[in-house]
């Protein structure tokens, strides 16, 4: 069975559940089920998908899955006079960062 449904992005190929449930002969839901670790998943079909998963070297997308859970798990940094710029140079001063409530929508 030749299955083709990587997707290309940038040059670069990722696998997609669609893959991986062609693949371990599963359904998408399963799949799904399998990276959330759900318990409702059988012990073999579990281990069949997570071969598969492991093989491809599957990663989930944190974009897309941000984007459905509505929540990144990314802070934001705003600074403003700084001699420096790069990541060592701006989280340094970490004790000076005040914590800001999220903004409501509205």
């Amino acid at each position: 069975m030749s299955v083709a449904c990587e997707e290309i992005v940038n040059g670069a190929k990722y696998s997609t559940i669609q893959h991986i449930a062609d693949l371990a002969g599963v359904s998408i839901q399963t799949v799904s089920r399998v990276i959330n670790n759900r318990p409702d998943v059988a012990p073999a079909t579990r281990r069949r998908v997570q071969e598969v998963i492991d093989r491809l070297g599957y990663q989930p997308n944190a974009i897309a899955r941000g984007l459905v859970q509505q929540r990144t798990h990314t802070i934001g940094v705003v600074a403003a006079g700084l001699e420096f710029v790069g990541r060592d140079y701006l989280l340094r001063p970490s004790d000076q960062i005040s914590i800001m409530p999220p903004v409501q929508g509205g």
